[in-house]
């Protein structure tokens, strides 16, 4: 019997995932805890948007299990690829559609739910932006709405997939910034490409290569990612301190 401990919010057990006969991810063993900011990394392809996806339910895993406690609640900013911008809906209700009630029906939402979308959109700089139909936003205004939508639910935990893709420098330092201060009282797990800007602001390390292994430090050197199968490259230029990996297979 696995013992219990009330500081896990997420724990994988030999989780095997994927789509039909196709697997993506096998026996993977993971846990998010509270005070957690995990960021993911690994190849296209690797399996990680498959994880998240798992973790969420989205996808049913093939075997193993997947623990929550009860009433845990997740937030979810996807890849923007997957967002229809055609829909005809405004900002504010893309937000309200994040509540973990399950009670959105475009338009049935009380003055409290509103309001606290329009806090929430305020926070992030694009307030003015409520009442706009999602299709006449750019990209980077997209990804402000979705993060409010993520945080509408006051989760337990918040689950990033690429979410700095389409903003601006000026606003990715910002971005930043909002995910420490929900970091003291929200999980994180992000999928990022971008290893330099993962390593400054992570507590841990998920490689992802069809296995996972973790690394509980935001260190995490050329021969790991070797050893573990999972190529990445990182080059930086400017007075931040940055780092070379050399291609490996």
């Amino acid at each position: 019997m696995q013992e219990v401990d009330d500081n896990i919010l997420i724990r994988l057990n030999k989780v095997t995932a994927g789509y039909g006969d196709k697997i993506i991810l096998r026996d993977i063993d993971f846990k998010v805890c509270k005070g957690d900011f995990i960021g993911v990394i690994g190849p296209n392809g690797g399996g990680k948007t498959t994880l998240i996806k798992t973790i969420l339910g989205i996808i049913s895993s093939l075997s193993g299990s997947i623990d929550y406690p009860s009433g845990i609640r997740m937030g979810y900013l996807p890849q923007i690829t997957t967002i229809i911008k055609d829909f005809p809906i405004s900002a504010r209700d893309v937000v309200c559609s994040g509540l973990s009630s399950g009670n959105f029906s475009g338009g049935l939402m009380s003055k409290p739910d509103y309001g606290r979308a329009e806090e929430l959109l305020e926070w992030l700089s694009v307030g003015y932006l409520a009442k706009y139909q999602i299709g006449r936003l750019s990209g980077g205004e997209l990804q402000r709405v979705l993060l409010a939508r993520a945080i509408m639910c006051d989760p337990h935990v918040l689950i990033l997939d690429e979410p700095t893709t389409y903003v601006d420098n000026k606003f990715e330092n910002k971005m930043y910034e909002i995910l420490h201060q929900l970091n003291e009282k929200v999980a994180i797990v992000m999928v990022s490409h971008d290893l330099g800007m993962i390593s400054r602001h992570v507590k841990g390390i998920a490689c992802v290569n069809r296995s996972l292994h973790y690394h509980n430090s935001n260190i995490i050197t050329a021969h790991q990612l070797d050893m573990y199968d999972c190529p990445m490259q990182l080059l930086e230029h400017g007075k931040v301190p940055h780092t070379v990996l050399e291609m490996h297979n």
